[in-house]
């Protein structure tokens, strides 16, 4: 949610958006584009340094990345992305949920060796269905 507050309601958001949208154009109306990308790559490592400091699936209390878990973590979080849009940050979080939802009701009342396969199914259908993801816009960019 402060990454949601952040892109929405900040010039900083909207800068980052724009830079990465049109940086030609962002730079024209005085974005200053190589500063604003460096600050969307420090934002995005710091993310993700949280979220692996708060990753502790291998039941010890220790930080292991090489846990089973924690694939299964960065697999589902890239699925969850691309299903709910990689455009929008509210979709991945609605497409999140969605792949939840949907892994847990085919765990449930299918089968339950499928933890791992049901998700790469539920992407491939979504993909074919809808390639830019349920939440995406439908305008897009044009060259």
């Amino acid at each position: 949610t402060t990454l949601g507050l952040l892109f929405q309601r900040t010039n900083l958001g909207l800068a980052l958006k724009a830079s990465s949208f049109a940086p030609e154009i962002s730079s024209l109306a005085g974005v200053k584009v190589d500063l604003i990308r460096n600050i969307g790559w420090t934002i995005s490592g710091s993310v993700a340094a949280l979220a692996g400091l708060l990753q502790t699936a291998n039941g010890s209390g220790s930080i292991s990345p090489e846990a089973l878990e924690f694939a299964v973590l960065l697999v589902s979080g890239f699925i969850a992305a691309v299903i709910g849009g990689l455009e929008s940050l509210i979709g991945a979080v609605l497409g999140g949920l969605f792949l939840g939802t949907a892994v847990s009701f085919a765990l449930m009342y299918i089968d339950g060796g499928l933890f791992f396969i049901a998700p790469l199914f539920i992407l491939i259908i979504v993909l074919i269905l809808r390639p830019r993801g349920l939440f995406a816009s439908i305008s897009g960019r044009h060259a």
